[in-house]
């Protein structure tokens, strides 16, 4: 019986420690977004946040390399949604069509996190710092579009139909934003999608 005790323990530790480091990494975030909207990016020290999310200024910088990045603090998940998305269409849908879904599936999900994308989305155009990286962010979006396009029967022009979708889903955004998220988000992605679909799996699709 010992013995079996030990073995669940050795199997539940490792779950409750990868929990425990979400939990952190989340705490620090939520604390960062509060102190930055209240405070301003300049004026808030990775200290204060550390002391106020309950971790040692250490524990902070594990997590988040800068104050940079706690500006951005889930561009890494979303990325990896994305693409994640992209790739677990059904079998028979094209490359175009999978990051058509999978745009309209992350704004549903920018949707049911309103309040939090748009106050932070507001903070970052306040601050030319925070704008430059989230330049440096939408490039990365950029490179996963292109990339699932690239497997379309022509990838020479997937880099350029790649930037379309992206600049095209990025005025939709920002339109959204300029609503403080009132606007439908999935509706205004649909319209820009009506407007590339005249051309871009045509495109895709020459040899």
């Amino acid at each position: 019986m010992e013995t079996l005790e030990k073995a669940s323990s050795a199997i539940i530790q490792p779950g409750r420690r990868a929990q425990k480091k979400k939990d952190t990494r989340s705490q620090l975030a939520r604390v960062a977004q509060r102190l930055f909207i209240e405070q301003g990016f300049d004026e808030t020290s990775m200290e204060e946040i550390a002391q106020q999310a309950g971790v040692s200024r250490r524990t902070c910088f594990r997590y988040f390399p800068s104050k940079e990045a706690l500006a951005f603090p889930f561009r890494e998940h979303r990325l990896a949604r994305f693409d994640a998305l992209i790739c677990g269409g059904p079998p028979q849908e094209t490359p175009y069509e999978a990051v058509k879904r999978a745009c309209l599936v992350m704004a549903g999900e920018y949707m049911s996190r309103r309040e939090d994308v748009v106050s932070l989305e507001h903070l970052v155009r306040a601050h030319p710092q925070l704008r430059a990286r989230e330049r440096e962010n939408d490039r990365h979006w950029e490179a996963v579009i292109a990339r699932a396009l690239a497997r379309s029967k022509d990838d020479r022009l997937a880099g350029v139909v790649g930037g379309a979708v992206m600049g095209a889903v990025r005025s939709a955004f920002e339109l959204w934003l300029e609503s403080d998220g009132r606007l439908n988000l999935i509706e205004l992605v649909q319209q820009v999608f009506v407007l590339l679909d005249h051309g871009a799996p045509a495109l895709l699709a020459q040899r």
